[in-house]
């Protein structure tokens, strides 16, 4: 982030806009979406994270100012109360990589604060990961036939508008035969949970443990059927390994174009009571809890994140666009 922008972050806080910006949406939840957590000394050439010095602030500020809930909590106090409780944060964190084991349950210990985690039962039964990253461990081990990085970005685009089926066959034609990915020496941040980390999680008492889906298809490219089963099949294996019931759901992708008003209606019937996607926002009291905005965590520096979780830069969006 350069400097320009740092300066003014700062100035921001310093006029008190920060503040004020809190004190205005104090009864709009932030949901802040997490993936990826690294070592201060480590990076990902592929996708966004957030360094664990910085998450440790982030939790720390968030303890001090805000309370914070599991998705679950802050849904059943809005369906108790016919409102959200002020000055509110949930924690998410999609994919359910290892790196939340390693890294962030120590945090999370620390200051005592909850969060919720969404996974997909089949690739943890099958010990692969999430397409994307089969793709990336692909490339990192020479197997997609000298295509270039910006060439694996392009391929990635193009299978995001498949369904399994399809994306499947593609991956198998652009993969060599000889690949397989090896799930015990793969890294934190691709490796996803185990059952029993997941028990070890739901043991600190401080984890909610939701769907991701079976094996996160962006269900605007699925039948019907097949995002039923993605729905159905996830919360019953969750709660068939982990005996507690599973109450809230992550849009896999989680844009607008990515689910269909007979998703949401699959969400309901299914047992779910809420539901988060990926598009930036604050809830709001009129909002359909199996449509929760979010933000994304993937900061550069504490003062983009303060920026965010105060309120400002919804607030600044708000206004150039003129809507709410």
């Amino acid at each position: 982030m350069g400097a320009l922008k740092e300066t003014a972050m700062k100035a921001l806080q310093i006029t008190g806009v920060n503040n004020l910006c809190k004190l205005l949406n104090r009864n709009r939840p932030r949901i802040i979406m997490f993936h990826k957590i690294y070592p201060d000394d480590e990076a990902d050439s592929y996708s966004e994270y957030v360094q664990l010095s910085l998450l440790d602030d982030i939790i720390a500020y968030s303890v001090k100012n805000y309370q914070i809930y599991t998705l679950k909590d802050l849904v059943q106090y809005y369906k108790q109360y016919g409102r959200y409780p002020q000055n509110a944060i949930v924690l998410t964190f999609d994919d359910g990589f290892k790196s939340i084991l390693e890294y962030v349950l120590p945090i999370l210990q620390k200051y005592q604060a909850p969060a919720t985690v969404f996974v997909c039962p089949q690739l943890i039964d099958d010990e692969t990961t999430i397409w994307p990253e089969l793709l990336f461990d692909a490339y990192e081990h020479q197997a997609l036939g000298g295509l270039g990085l910006q060439d694996v970005q392009v391929l990635l685009s193009r299978l995001k508008t498949l369904d399994n089926q399809h994306r499947g066959h593609e991956l198998a034609q652009c993969i060599h035969t000889d690949y397989q990915y090896q799930h015990a020496q793969a890294q934190a941040n691709r490796k996803l949970l185990s059952w029993d980390n997941l028990q070890t999680l739901q043991a600190s008492g401080l984890v909610e443990i939701g769907s991701h889906s079976m094996t996160h298809p962006i269900f605007s490219n699925e039948s019907e059927a097949s995002v039923i089963h993605e729905i159905n099949a996830s919360k019953n294996k969750i709660e068939e390994k982990l005996g507690q019931k599973v109450v809230s759901f992550c849009y896999p992708n989680g844009q607008e174009d990515d689910y269909k008003q007979t998703d949401i209606d699959a969400l309901k019937v299914s047992g779910y009571e809420c539901a988060v996607t990926s598009v930036f926002g604050l809830p709001q009291h009129k909002d359909s809890c199996y449509l929760l905005p979010r933000f994304g965590g993937d900061f550069d520096s504490f003062l983009q994140a303060r920026k965010y979780i105060d309120g400002v830069e919804f607030v600044q969006r708000q206004f150039f666009s003129g809507t709410e």
